[in-house]
């Protein structure tokens, strides 16, 4: 893709946002399904999906911190007030600032 749509891409990179006419992850997925590149896999085998609660908040930051897997998938849940939502989100912040105390030079 990056051949073929480079200034393109290159200005979509750029935004910090996502803007309407910009392409995502699944523009890259559907680009190498179509080049014979992408074999579907379950995430067990490769990492972990987690649902943020209080209850699960260290196994998440330990996971995190360690590097145990190459991925990891955090989503919200139904059951969280919106009260326990920002703090959560400051200690999962906070894990991967531990983690990755230096910003990448996108970030910047």
């Amino acid at each position: 893709m990056w051949e073929k749509e480079q200034d393109y891409l290159e200005k979509v990179y750029r935004h910090r946002f996502r803007e309407y006419d910009d392409v995502n992850q699944y523009m890259f997925r559907i680009w190498q399904l179509c080049q014979g590149n992408f074999f579907p896999t379950k995430i067990q085998k490769r990492g972990k999906a987690y649902r943020v609660m209080t209850d699960n908040l260290p196994k998440i930051q330990q996971t995190l911190i360690e590097n145990k897997l190459p991925l990891i998938c955090l989503n919200d849940h139904e059951a969280i007030q919106d009260s326990q939502f920002a703090s959560l989100k400051h200690e999962i912040y906070s894990s991967f600032h531990q983690k990755l105390p230096e910003k990448c030079s996108f970030e910047n």
